[in-house]
């Protein structure tokens, strides 16, 4: 691929992946990442991109139901292309994630559309949404989403992690289940919630590392500025939930029974009596 490096521009990154985005292509690239000053085997990177493509080609659950999807394709790229573009955007990541880097030298890379922007001329939101460990294992009452983050706080990481949300809510019919997965990825994203406007990242867990939880709720006032009504953001997550598959299964006044496992008002981590 020959391409100009200063085309691309830090986009976000989690646990595993760096992600750069070229606006005007409305494409991303996205590398693995390593512990800083570990080298990293081309022909391993190889194998395991194909792997992970491979799998997304025959696992199409999303074109089942016509959402367009884009598993990505396989790209190498030489070290003139990706030492200046990750020594430029150093400066771009959080000084969290810099434990982890992308090998200096040349690379291996996923190419893929940037869903994050509209091919019109239109401005547009986009939302990036990741449930991910959704299953619950039989005789316990949390899904292991849960367990791994009681995990991290009992070993010491992610300490201010801990939050109401469940991934496994977003795969219920319920609204108020959705909705209530939402409510909590608000007031703590983690690396799981991600907003943008035209291409550009506007809230997330690095934002709100910038600008503190105050930023929740300028938050919720932005999205009125730029849509231009009243409780744009909570409108939105209605829709969302709605276009998912949800419809509301108890009135506003009914508690809800607390057999249900993932009731908002349960403790979570706890498992099931034997």
């Amino acid at each position: 691929m020959q391409w100009d490096e200063k085309d691309w521009e830090y986009r976000a990154e989690g646990g595993k992946h760096l992600v750069v985005v070229n606006h005007s292509l409305h494409k991303i690239l996205r590398f693995i990442k390593v512990p800083v000053g570990v080298e990293r085997n081309l022909n391993d990177e190889r194998i395991q991109i194909e792997r992970r493509l491979n799998y997304e080609k025959y696992a199409p659950l999303l074109s089942e139901f016509e959402i367009h999807t884009d598993s990505g394709e396989l790209v190498f790229l030489s070290a003139d292309f990706c030492d200046p573009l990750f020594a430029r955007i150093d400066d771009d990541r959080p000084n969290a994630r810099k434990l982890l880097e992308v090998p200096r030298g040349p690379r291996y890379a996923v190419l893929q559309d940037d869903f994050t922007q509209s091919n019109s001329s239109d401005s547009s939101f986009a939302i990036e949404i990741k449930p991910k460990c959704a299953y619950v294992q039989p005789n316990l009452r949390s899904c292991q989403f849960c367990l791994m983050q009681l995990e991290h706080l009992l070993d010491g990481r992610d300490v201010n992690s801990r939050c109401f949300y469940c991934s496994a809510d977003f795969f219920s019919s319920d609204l108020s289940r959705k909705k209530f997965a939402f409510k909590n990825l608000l007031e703590n994203p983690l690396k799981d919630l991600r907003f943008f406007k035209d291409g550009e990242l506007i809230f997330s867990m690095d934002t709100l590392e910038y600008v503190g939880k105050s930023g929740n709720d300028r938050f919720h006032e932005k999205m009125d500025d730029l849509c231009g009504f009243t409780d744009a953001l909570e409108k939105i997550i209605e829709d969302l939930c709605n276009s998912l598959g949800s419809r509301e299964f108890f009135s506003d006044n009914q508690k809800r029974p607390f057999s249900d496992p993932f009731d908002p008002q349960r403790k979570r981590f706890k498992p099931l009596e034997s």
